[in-house]
């Protein structure tokens, strides 16, 4: 069985626990009872408790900065979406150009577990032994149809977008995307 956490996860083969990595990995469940079988749609719900609150960060950012200037956020986005993108519009509405960095640990996003693995929720109680490869494929969709939503609400809003793997350094990503933008500026100049 392997484990799941913010601070560590241990792979437990067999009867013996294995430590593996203690950087910051994880996987969001939610403080539901699992019966037999999951909907792993559970993993991406709308309203998680105990998140920190964006919107409120960005709107005071968005009233504290008169001067247009560039913001950049970065998070995994695991939040509650109406208020994230209702402070993100307030930034654009003020005239700043937003970049958001959606961080995400490579497991989350390819959901590469074997074995029977036991999840815990971060952010919220919650626990999930389980087989992965039975939640694999509706997870993998979940994840997408995530993804697809937070990339579809910022290109309507004007926002820029860029899925980070956490594997990726982060000054790479910042320098890949302000040539990417310089490019850009530079061809509609022309």
């Amino acid at each position: 069985m392997a484990e799941a956490s913010s601070a560590s996860r241990r792979a437990l083969h067999s009867p013996r626990e294995v430590p593996a990595n203690d950087h910051n990995r994880s996987l969001r469940t939610s403080n539901a009872a699992f019966p037999g079988a999951v909907d792993a749609s559970v993993l991406f719900q709308q309203n998680p408790a105990k998140k920190t609150d964006l919107e409120a960060i960005l709107k005071q950012a968005a009233q504290e900065k008169s001067q247009r200037g560039m913001v950049i956020l970065i998070s995994d986005l695991f939040v509650p979406r109406e208020g994230l993108f209702q402070g993100l519009r307030m930034l654009r509405k003020r005239g700043h150009d937003v970049l958001v960095l959606q961080v995400l640990d490579p497991e989350e996003i390819d959901f590469n577990y074997s074995g029977v693995t036991k999840f815990e929720g971060l952010e919220e109680a919650g626990q999930l032994v389980c087989d992965p490869r039975s939640l694999r494929e509706g997870y993998l969709a979940a994840m997408q149809a995530f993804l697809h939503e937070v990339r579809r609400r910022c290109a309507a809003e004007g926002i820029d977008h860029e899925t980070v793997r956490t594997n990726e350094h982060l000054d790479a990503v910042l320098r890949r995307y302000l040539n990417h933008r310089r490019m850009l500026m530079q061809n509609i100049g022309r």
